[in-house]
């Protein structure tokens, strides 16, 4: 008897399910051509956003293109303004540049990361929290200095930014697990689901994390400007905005990228 009636409940669930892949196989047929434009349209988007990426990619690395005279102002001042900070003095924030004599005495597990790989090879630049160490290349991205001296004022400083930098290292973890979770999520009635709300609260985890950066390029223009002559200063603020415009693009991408999904899925899910 209970063979027959989880048999029952076998064919039953079998016959839900090839209900539901026939619907959707329909609704695909029926809307392809909003498909394909859909698809169309997001592939264009998706090439416009690499354009402008590497638009700004190639100001930005342009813009950090110094003589030897210009990155030696900047390192003195950048540890100069370290110097003058009390809070950042007394909790030892340390600024390491990563030549090969410096990166050898780091720790194996400081030496076998990505992101200090990165630093190294001179394509990135970066605070670490835990440590309260800001990691530069030896003689690239020099500029970026103060934006990651902003970084550590939003840590030391203030309880606030604090919560709000370590909130943002987690940001694109959460980002992707509310998109999961929204993408799955099958409402109980027909009602309609928007797609910008649905995407909006996805992205929305990110949104700290643009807070964090704008703020850590202000604080960081700020001590700039106390150290650095005029010209310097200029090349400081363009280099804090193209490194913002890239955060802004990724966000914006995103947003755009989730909504496409969300508009799919709720096209599908009608009568289903």
């Amino acid at each position: 008897m209970i063979n027959r009636i989880n048999g029952h409940k076998t064919n039953t669930n079998t016959k839900k399910n090839k209900k539901i892949f026939s619907n959707i196989s329909n609704k695909i047929y029926y809307n392809r051509q909003n498909l394909i434009e859909k698809g169309i349209d997001w592939s264009c988007i998706y090439l416009t956003k690499n354009l402008l990426n590497d638009l700004i990619l190639n100001n930005f690395f342009k813009n950090n293109m110094l003589n030897k005279k210009e990155i030696n102002v900047i390192q003195k001042s950048a540890k100069q303004a370290i110097t003058n900070n009390k809070t950042l003095k007394s909790n030892n924030l340390e600024l390491l540049y990563l030549n090969s004599d410096v990166y050898n005495k780091l720790k194996p597990q400081w030496q076998n990361n990505k992101l200090v790989k990165s630093v190294k090879e001179g394509n990135n630049a970066a605070f670490f929290a835990r440590a309260n160490k800001i990691l530069m290349p030896e003689k690239e991205l020099q500029l970026s200095i103060f934006h990651e001296i902003g970084h550590a004022l939003n840590y030391n400083c203030s309880k606030l930014w604090q919560n709000v930098y370590k909130f943002s290292n987690i940001s694109t973890f959460l980002t992707y697990l509310i998109f999961g979770k929204e993408v799955f999520n099958m409402p109980k009635t027909q009602k309609k689901s928007s797609s910008k709300k649905e995407a909006l609260i996805s992205t929305s985890p990110m949104i700290p994390n643009l807070i964090e950066e704008g703020v850590a390029s202000i604080k960081g223009n700020h001590e700039a400007k106390k150290f650095v002559n005029k010209n310097l200063y200029k090349k400081i603020i363009k280099n804090n905005k193209l490194s913002f415009a890239t955060y802004m693009l990724k966000f914006g991408f995103m947003y755009i990228s989730f909504k496409f999904i969300f508009d799919i899925k709720n096209l599908l899910q009608k009568n289903i």
